[in-house]
Protein backbone atom coordinates (compact mmCIF):
# COMPACT_ATOMS: atom_id res chain seq x y z
CA UNK A 1 0.00 0.00 0.00
CA UNK A 2 1.51 3.32 -1.08
CA UNK A 3 0.26 5.27 1.89
CA UNK A 4 2.25 8.45 1.24
CA UNK A 5 0.60 9.22 -2.09
CA UNK A 6 -2.82 8.14 -0.86
CA UNK A 7 -2.64 10.31 2.25
CA UNK A 8 -1.71 13.30 0.15
CA UNK A 9 -4.85 12.83 -1.97
CA UNK A 10 -7.04 12.29 1.09
CA UNK A 11 -6.09 15.79 2.26
CA UNK A 12 -7.38 17.26 -0.99
CA UNK A 13 -10.87 15.73 -0.81
CA UNK A 14 -12.56 18.66 1.03
CA UNK A 15 -11.04 21.23 -1.34
CA UNK A 16 -11.87 19.10 -4.39
CA UNK A 17 -15.46 18.73 -3.26
CA UNK A 18 -15.85 22.46 -2.68
CA UNK A 19 -14.28 23.25 -6.06
CA UNK A 20 -16.42 20.68 -7.89
CA UNK A 21 -19.74 21.98 -6.57
CA UNK A 22 -21.76 23.62 -9.32
CA UNK A 23 -24.20 26.50 -8.97
CA UNK A 24 -24.21 29.13 -6.26
CA UNK A 25 -22.21 28.24 -3.16
CA UNK A 26 -21.43 30.25 -0.06
CA UNK A 27 -17.81 31.09 0.82
CA UNK A 28 -15.97 28.52 2.93
CA UNK A 29 -13.39 29.89 5.35
CA UNK A 30 -9.82 28.76 4.84
CA UNK A 31 -9.56 27.85 8.53
CA UNK A 32 -12.57 25.51 8.32
CA UNK A 33 -11.17 23.92 5.17
CA UNK A 34 -7.80 23.33 6.87
CA UNK A 35 -9.57 21.70 9.83
CA UNK A 36 -11.37 19.31 7.47
CA UNK A 37 -8.20 18.53 5.54
CA UNK A 38 -6.32 17.69 8.74
CA UNK A 39 -9.27 15.64 10.05
CA UNK A 40 -9.22 13.53 6.87
CA UNK A 41 -5.49 13.01 7.23
CA UNK A 42 -5.76 12.04 10.91
CA UNK A 43 -8.60 9.62 10.20
CA UNK A 44 -6.72 8.01 7.29
CA UNK A 45 -3.66 7.48 9.48
CA UNK A 46 -5.77 5.99 12.28
CA UNK A 47 -7.58 3.61 9.89
CA UNK A 48 -4.29 2.36 8.44
CA UNK A 49 -2.92 1.60 11.91
CA UNK A 50 -6.14 -0.15 12.96
CA UNK A 51 -6.13 -2.17 9.71
CA UNK A 52 -2.65 -3.45 10.56
CA UNK A 53 -3.98 -4.74 13.88
CA UNK A 54 -7.03 -6.31 12.24
CA UNK A 55 -4.62 -8.08 9.88
CA UNK A 56 -2.58 -9.23 12.92
CA UNK A 57 0.41 -7.23 11.70
CA UNK A 58 0.16 -4.19 13.98
CA UNK A 59 2.91 -3.08 16.32
CA UNK A 60 1.73 -2.48 19.92
CA UNK A 61 3.71 0.77 20.03
CA UNK A 62 1.56 2.12 17.16
CA UNK A 63 -1.78 1.64 18.92
CA UNK A 64 -1.55 4.79 21.10
CA UNK A 65 -0.52 6.68 17.96
CA UNK A 66 -3.60 5.42 16.10
CA UNK A 67 -5.82 6.34 19.03
CA UNK A 68 -4.33 9.82 19.04
CA UNK A 69 -5.08 10.31 15.34
CA UNK A 70 -8.65 9.05 15.83
CA UNK A 71 -9.19 11.32 18.83
CA UNK A 72 -7.97 14.35 16.85
CA UNK A 73 -10.31 13.44 13.99
CA UNK A 74 -13.30 13.35 16.36
CA UNK A 75 -12.23 16.54 18.18
CA UNK A 76 -11.97 18.45 14.90
CA UNK A 77 -15.57 17.74 13.94
CA UNK A 78 -17.04 18.44 17.35
CA UNK A 79 -15.19 21.76 17.56
CA UNK A 80 -16.81 22.83 14.30
CA UNK A 81 -20.09 22.81 16.21
CA UNK A 82 -22.17 21.64 13.27
CA UNK A 83 -25.96 21.07 13.38
CA UNK A 84 -27.23 17.94 15.13
CA UNK A 85 -28.26 16.15 11.87
CA UNK A 86 -24.61 16.12 10.80
CA UNK A 87 -23.56 14.30 13.97
CA UNK A 88 -26.40 11.82 13.51
CA UNK A 89 -25.00 10.99 10.07
CA UNK A 90 -21.51 10.79 11.55
CA UNK A 91 -22.57 8.35 14.28
CA UNK A 92 -24.29 6.06 11.78
CA UNK A 93 -21.19 5.98 9.57
CA UNK A 94 -18.89 5.25 12.53
CA UNK A 95 -21.25 2.51 13.75
CA UNK A 96 -21.00 0.85 10.33
CA UNK A 97 -17.22 1.18 10.47
CA UNK A 98 -17.12 -0.69 13.79
CA UNK A 99 -19.51 -3.36 12.52
CA UNK A 100 -17.45 -3.90 9.34
CA UNK A 101 -14.27 -4.34 11.39
CA UNK A 102 -15.97 -6.85 13.71
CA UNK A 103 -17.37 -8.88 10.80
CA UNK A 104 -13.97 -9.00 9.12
CA UNK A 105 -12.29 -10.49 12.18
CA UNK A 106 -15.15 -12.79 13.19
CA UNK A 107 -16.14 -14.31 9.86
CA UNK A 108 -13.65 -13.73 7.08
CA UNK A 109 -10.51 -15.44 8.31
CA UNK A 110 -9.11 -18.86 7.48
CA UNK A 111 -7.74 -21.10 10.22
CA UNK A 112 -4.47 -22.91 9.87
CA UNK A 113 -4.29 -26.67 10.20
CA UNK A 114 -0.66 -27.75 9.99
CA UNK A 115 0.44 -26.17 6.67
CA UNK A 116 -3.08 -26.02 5.25
CA UNK A 117 -5.48 -23.09 5.31
CA UNK A 118 -9.07 -24.07 6.12
CA UNK A 119 -11.42 -21.44 4.76
CA UNK A 120 -14.78 -20.89 6.50
CA UNK A 121 -18.01 -22.00 4.86
CA UNK A 122 -19.25 -18.40 5.00
CA UNK A 123 -17.47 -16.34 2.36
CA UNK A 124 -17.69 -12.59 1.63
CA UNK A 125 -20.58 -12.14 -0.76
CA UNK A 126 -21.32 -9.79 -3.63
CA UNK A 127 -24.98 -9.14 -2.89
CA UNK A 128 -24.19 -6.15 -0.65
CA UNK A 129 -20.82 -5.29 -2.17
CA UNK A 130 -21.33 -1.60 -1.32
CA UNK A 131 -20.56 -2.58 2.28
CA UNK A 132 -16.89 -2.56 1.27
CA UNK A 133 -17.03 1.21 1.69
CA UNK A 134 -18.10 1.02 5.34
CA UNK A 135 -14.49 0.84 6.51
CA UNK A 136 -13.56 4.13 4.82
CA UNK A 137 -16.82 6.06 4.32
CA UNK A 138 -16.00 8.26 7.33
CA UNK A 139 -13.57 10.01 4.96
CA UNK A 140 -16.67 11.39 3.19
CA UNK A 141 -17.69 13.29 6.32
CA UNK A 142 -15.63 16.30 5.25
CA UNK A 143 -17.78 16.97 2.12
CA UNK A 144 -20.95 16.50 4.17
CA UNK A 145 -19.58 18.94 6.75
CA UNK A 146 -19.00 21.48 3.98
CA UNK A 147 -22.68 21.32 3.03
CA UNK A 148 -23.63 22.02 6.63
CA UNK A 149 -21.02 24.77 7.02
CA UNK A 150 -22.72 26.70 4.21
CA UNK A 151 -25.72 27.16 6.47
CA UNK A 152 -23.82 27.70 9.70
CA UNK A 153 -24.70 31.12 11.06
CA UNK A 154 -26.76 31.96 7.96
CA UNK A 155 -30.17 30.45 8.73
CA UNK A 156 -31.83 27.52 10.40
CA UNK A 157 -32.42 25.85 7.05
CA UNK A 158 -30.61 22.54 6.62
CA UNK A 159 -28.89 21.33 3.42
CA UNK A 160 -31.04 19.53 0.88
CA UNK A 161 -31.44 15.90 2.04
CA UNK A 162 -31.25 14.63 -1.53
CA UNK A 163 -27.92 16.37 -2.05
CA UNK A 164 -26.52 14.86 1.14
CA UNK A 165 -27.74 11.40 0.12
CA UNK A 166 -26.30 11.80 -3.40
CA UNK A 167 -22.95 12.96 -1.97
CA UNK A 168 -22.77 9.96 0.34
CA UNK A 169 -23.75 7.67 -2.54
CA UNK A 170 -20.99 9.09 -4.71
CA UNK A 171 -18.35 8.34 -2.10
CA UNK A 172 -19.88 4.97 -1.24
CA UNK A 173 -19.75 3.80 -4.86
CA UNK A 174 -16.31 5.33 -5.44
CA UNK A 175 -14.80 3.86 -2.27
CA UNK A 176 -16.35 0.45 -2.95
CA UNK A 177 -14.84 0.43 -6.44
CA UNK A 178 -11.48 1.53 -5.07
CA UNK A 179 -11.47 -1.10 -2.33
CA UNK A 180 -12.50 -3.82 -4.78
CA UNK A 181 -9.66 -2.79 -7.10
CA UNK A 182 -7.17 -2.84 -4.20
CA UNK A 183 -8.41 -6.27 -3.09
CA UNK A 184 -8.07 -7.57 -6.66
CA UNK A 185 -4.46 -6.38 -6.72
CA UNK A 186 -3.74 -8.00 -3.34
CA UNK A 187 -5.74 -11.21 -3.83
CA UNK A 188 -2.71 -13.54 -3.68
CA UNK A 189 -1.14 -11.96 -0.60
CA UNK A 190 -4.48 -11.81 1.24
CA UNK A 191 -5.35 -15.40 0.37
CA UNK A 192 -1.92 -16.66 1.48
CA UNK A 193 -2.48 -15.02 4.87
CA UNK A 194 -6.00 -16.36 5.20
CA UNK A 195 -7.70 -13.00 4.71
CA UNK A 196 -10.90 -13.28 2.69
CA UNK A 197 -12.24 -10.47 0.53
CA UNK A 198 -15.00 -10.41 -2.11
CA UNK A 199 -12.22 -10.50 -4.72
CA UNK A 200 -10.36 -13.62 -3.57
CA UNK A 201 -13.54 -15.30 -2.29
CA UNK A 202 -14.38 -15.86 -5.96
CA UNK A 203 -11.31 -18.08 -6.19
CA UNK A 204 -12.19 -20.08 -3.08
CA UNK A 205 -15.81 -20.50 -4.22
CA UNK A 206 -14.78 -21.62 -7.74
CA UNK A 207 -12.22 -24.06 -6.32
CA UNK A 208 -14.91 -25.60 -4.13
CA UNK A 209 -17.33 -25.96 -7.03
CA UNK A 210 -14.65 -27.64 -9.14
CA UNK A 211 -13.42 -29.74 -6.18
CA UNK A 212 -9.94 -28.26 -6.49
CA UNK A 213 -7.67 -28.01 -3.46
CA UNK A 214 -5.97 -24.63 -3.19
CA UNK A 215 -2.29 -24.79 -2.23
CA UNK A 216 -0.71 -21.40 -2.77
CA UNK A 217 2.60 -22.49 -1.36
CA UNK A 218 3.25 -25.53 -3.58
CA UNK A 219 0.87 -24.85 -6.48
CA UNK A 220 0.31 -21.09 -6.96
CA UNK A 221 -0.39 -21.55 -10.68
CA UNK A 222 -3.80 -23.15 -10.10
CA UNK A 223 -5.03 -20.20 -8.04
CA UNK A 224 -3.70 -17.77 -10.66
CA UNK A 225 -5.58 -19.61 -13.42
CA UNK A 226 -8.80 -19.60 -11.38
CA UNK A 227 -8.39 -15.88 -10.75
CA UNK A 228 -7.87 -15.21 -14.46
CA UNK A 229 -10.82 -17.31 -15.59
CA UNK A 230 -13.34 -16.93 -12.76
CA UNK A 231 -12.59 -13.68 -10.91
CA UNK A 232 -10.95 -11.12 -13.17
CA UNK A 233 -13.92 -10.36 -15.41
CA UNK A 234 -16.60 -10.15 -12.67
CA UNK A 235 -14.34 -7.81 -10.69
CA UNK A 236 -13.71 -5.57 -13.72
CA UNK A 237 -17.40 -5.49 -14.60
CA UNK A 238 -18.40 -4.56 -11.06
CA UNK A 239 -15.79 -1.79 -10.83
CA UNK A 240 -17.10 -0.37 -14.13
CA UNK A 241 -20.68 -0.52 -12.84
CA UNK A 242 -19.71 1.20 -9.59
CA UNK A 243 -17.90 3.91 -11.56
CA UNK A 244 -21.05 4.59 -13.59
CA UNK A 245 -23.15 4.74 -10.42
CA UNK A 246 -20.64 7.10 -8.80
CA UNK A 247 -20.75 9.50 -11.76
CA UNK A 248 -24.54 9.43 -11.77
CA UNK A 249 -24.60 10.19 -8.03
CA UNK A 250 -22.07 12.99 -8.57
CA UNK A 251 -24.48 14.63 -11.03
CA UNK A 252 -27.30 14.41 -8.51
CA UNK A 253 -25.03 15.91 -5.84
CA UNK A 254 -24.33 18.88 -8.11
CA UNK A 255 -20.69 17.99 -8.77
CA UNK A 256 -18.82 18.79 -11.97
CA UNK A 257 -18.74 15.99 -14.51
CA UNK A 258 -15.07 16.63 -15.22
CA UNK A 259 -14.04 17.83 -11.77
CA UNK A 260 -11.24 16.86 -9.42
CA UNK A 261 -13.13 14.05 -7.67
CA UNK A 262 -14.14 12.26 -10.87
CA UNK A 263 -10.74 12.74 -12.48
CA UNK A 264 -8.72 11.64 -9.44
CA UNK A 265 -10.87 8.81 -8.07
CA UNK A 266 -13.06 7.38 -10.84
CA UNK A 267 -11.03 7.87 -14.02
CA UNK A 268 -7.92 5.98 -12.76
CA UNK A 269 -10.16 3.03 -11.91
CA UNK A 270 -11.74 3.14 -15.36
CA UNK A 271 -8.29 3.22 -16.96
CA UNK A 272 -7.16 0.22 -14.88
CA UNK A 273 -10.27 -1.74 -15.89
CA UNK A 274 -9.67 -0.96 -19.57
CA UNK A 275 -6.05 -2.08 -19.22
CA UNK A 276 -7.19 -5.35 -17.61
CA UNK A 277 -9.82 -5.92 -20.29
CA UNK A 278 -7.22 -5.28 -22.99
CA UNK A 279 -4.89 -7.83 -21.38
CA UNK A 280 -7.69 -10.43 -21.36
CA UNK A 281 -8.41 -9.75 -25.03
CA UNK A 282 -4.76 -10.19 -25.96
CA UNK A 283 -4.57 -13.36 -23.88
CA UNK A 284 -7.64 -14.76 -25.66
CA UNK A 285 -6.10 -13.94 -29.05
CA UNK A 286 -2.91 -15.78 -28.10
CA UNK A 287 -4.90 -18.83 -27.06
CA UNK A 288 -6.71 -18.85 -30.41
CA UNK A 289 -3.39 -18.67 -32.26
CA UNK A 290 -2.11 -21.67 -30.29
CA UNK A 291 -5.10 -23.85 -31.29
Amino acid sequence: MKRKNKTKKICFWPAWFYHDLTGRKLPLSRSDLKILEQANLDLWRALNIYDDFLDQEGRPSDLPLGNGYYRRFLTAYYRLDLPIPFYQIMEKILDKLDKANRNETLYYRARKKKDELIFPSRLPGWKNIDGLADKSLALALSPIAILYLFKKGKSDKQPNDRRIKATLNFFRFALTAKQLADDAGDWREDLAKGRLTPANALIVRAAREKNIKLDLRHDPTTACLIFATEASRPISDRISELGRKAKKAAGRAGLKENGYLINNIIRPLEAAVEETNDFRRRLADERIKML
